[in-house]
């Protein structure tokens, strides 16, 4: 999902073959970021700013039904009018917020994800309230909660049975669906895979062992849900950037290898958020 905003002059963009122009300020709403191609009107050249992030940053099973109003507004039916934040009095409110938030996103102070998070969430409330008369917001809150409440015997399954082998079967059957009708299910309620969350489910697990238990990798890892311990390490290197030890050490020392203490998060959530600037040229 992501957020498009022209930073000066304006710009032509196609989404799924309808042409909508976006002017300096304007903010558009796109389901994914490949979803829309950009080209300027007027000027050579027009710079775009470009948030990108996947919705488990924002909602995930664990959150609670209302966290979800926070999407609405990216899974407009593009057969319509694309859902666009134009001229208002709203729009210089949520100029400053996002002027906050890549100030936060690219200083990296200490605790900078807790900054973006919460930065981000603010500008995604206000951008919703934008949309909340819409016909289609309500009725889609109702499907979702309907759906969130069909995976709350599978949820609740998690939080009590994380480190057993849970079988993606015995998911659907909790859920009453077949299994591809539970995976489809699964994956657009919770912006993930089932079998991510679970991964998600343990690492989060294996965080708070690491720093509230004195146990080893090994038992942290076999506690968790993971039978061989390279696996876990490599797991929640990638989830991290940085393998289980390390982040031990970290948290119970300053710095680690030259590494500030700020360089770890509880969770990572703050991956899934990007921003970036892009500049736009005739012919591209």
């Amino acid at each position: 999902m992501a957020l498009f905003i022209p930073l000066n002059g304006a710009s032509r963009v196609d989404i799924r073959r309808r042409l909508v122009d976006l002017h300096a300020g304007e903010i558009l709403i796109a389901p994914d970021e490949n979803t829309v191609i950009t080209q300027p009107l007027e000027e050579p050249r027009v710079q775009v700013l470009m948030i990108s992030f996947l919705p488990r940053f924002v909602y995930s099973l664990g959150s609670p039904s209302h966290d979800y109003f926070f999407l609405f507004p990216f899974y407009a039916k593009y057969g319509l009018r694309p859902p666009i934040v134009r001229e208002g009095p709203a729009l210089r409110g949520i100029h400053q917020v996002i002027a906050r938030l890549v100030q936060c996103y690219l200083e990296r102070t200490d605790y900078f994800e807790v900054g973006c998070k919460a930065l981000f969430l603010e500008l995604l409330y206000y951008i919703a309230q934008q949309f909340r008369d819409a016909e289609w917001i309500r009725s889609e809150m109702v499907s979702q909660t309907a759906q969130a409440t069909r995976l709350a015997p599978v949820l609740e399954f998690v939080e009590a049975n994380y480190a057993e082998s849970i079988m993606l079967k015995e998911a659907a059957c909790l859920a009453k669906m077949s299994v591809p009708q539970f995976v489809r299910l699964f994956k657009r309620v919770a912006g993930m895979s089932f079998v991510s969350y679970l991964l998600h489910v343990r690492l989060s697990r294996s965080v708070r062992l690491l720093k509230e238990t004195s146990l080893t990798i090994a038992e942290i890892a076999c506690e968790v849900g993971f039978s061989d311990q390279s696996y876990f390490d490599r797991r929640f290197k990638k989830a991290f950037g940085y393998t289980p030890r390390d982040f031990r050490r970290n948290f119970r020392s300053p710095r680690v290898n030259g590494k500030d203490r700020r360089s770890f998060s509880d969770s990572y959530n703050v991956q899934d958020l990007g921003i970036r600037r892009a500049v736009l040229s005739h012919g591209i």
